[in-house]
């Protein structure tokens, strides 16, 4: 019975599984070793005893299942800060195996640990808020994360994660004087945040383009239909009180980089200048179930509101008679690799 055995021999014959794992589908000896844990009265407290032993494992393909394995036990209520960090140890050893020349082929079983490794570090670091902002901020982690993402789905999983970013801010429709209070979660870019919000907004405006049942698929899941967005307006931030292009926001860069106005960051939705941008649905990619894309309008401002809004960025009272609230979304697609977002 595996009650009869210890926790630590339980830990020890998963340990010396993983290492001895080689090919991609787990092995019977190691499905064994998790079954036979499994059935342990203690065996949560395996957690801590495997996390350690993660960095020390050989075998990259052993390495990231059992990452899987820990990241299935988050998924179900155990704690994932104290994993974490020996889970990023691991990351950062099996990265450095990648040969700086990116020509060089990286075998199969390096590749496949990492992935593994990649989606069992999004599943602890998707739940806990304080090691997703530690890392985020780890620029050497950051850098390497850079370094091999084209090569690696794992190591680009992760540093789509860390690169995602939440909060709230003000969209003032400068050309209809409205306002909304608007929260974004998990995102890595403003062209992405520019599709939800006019995906969001379309229903209380009665100017706005048709929206394609295909894009919103593509910008709030997983579906792969091949899709482009144009901006409906000229973007701004809420430091120029016109519109001006070097007061734009760009839609490469991340939402946090939007500026903050009396603590609170603000989108200024003014009518287009020159040509509306454009971006392909690769902006809105890769799909994380863990950290799913999402943005929702709190709350419409009352004019009370909006009216303070308008003194403090020094709005124009009125827009010049005849100029288009938005423009029509695009119709011809986009190409760019799948793995970049730039």
């Amino acid at each position: 019975m595996a009650n009869e055995i210890s926790l630590e021999a339980l830990c020890q014959e998963v340990v010396a599984s993983a290492e001895a794992q080689v090919d991609r589908e787990i092995s019977e000896r190691l499905r064994n070793a998790f079954n036979a844990l499994g059935q342990h009265p203690d065996r949560r407290q395996a957690v801590t005893i495997l996390a350690d032993a993660i960095p020390q494992i050989g075998s990259p393909v052993g390495c990231g299942i059992l990452a899987v394995w820990l990241g299935a036990g988050v998924e179900n209520g155990i704690d994932p800060d104290d994993a974490i960090p020996r889970l990023i140890e691991a990351l950062r050893c099996w990265m450095g195996k990648i040969p700086d020349d990116l020509s060089e082929p990286v075998s199969a079983e390096l590749s496949s640990g990492l992935e593994f490794l990649g989606r069992g570090i999004v599943a602890h670091i998707s739940r806990s808020p304080t090691r997703w902002a530690q890392y985020r901020h780890d620029e050497q982690l950051i850098q390497e994360l850079q370094r091999v993402e084209g090569v690696s789905a794992g190591a680009n999983w992760v540093y789509e994660l860390l690169s995602r970013t939440s909060g709230s801010l003000i969209a003032i429709d400068v050309a209809e004087r409205r306002a909304f209070r608007v929260e974004y979660k998990n995102l890595s870019n403003c062209f992405h945040l520019f599709t939800l919000l006019q995906i969001e907004l379309a229903p209380r405006l009665t100017y706005a383009p048709r929206i394609s049942r295909e894009l919103v698929e593509v910008a709030t899941g997983p579906a792969m239909h091949d899709v482009s967005d144009a901006a409906w307006w000229h973007y701004g931030n809420g430091t120029s009180s016109e519109a001006n292009i070097l007061a734009s926001i760009w839609g490469e860069l991340s939402p946090s980089t939007i500026p903050m106005i009396d603590l609170q960051q603000i989108m200024l939705l003014w009518p287009p200048l020159l040509e509306s941008r454009q971006w392909d649905g690769n902006f809105f990619r890769p799909f994380l179930m863990a950290a799913p894309p999402s943005l929702r309008i709190v709350e419409e401002l009352p004019a009370t509101e909006v009216d303070q809004w308008w003194q403090t960025l020094e709005l124009p009272a009125r827009l010049p008679e005849g100029v288009a609230k938005a423009r029509p979304s695009p119709t011809e697609e986009l190409k760019r690799p799948w793995w970049k977002f730039w």
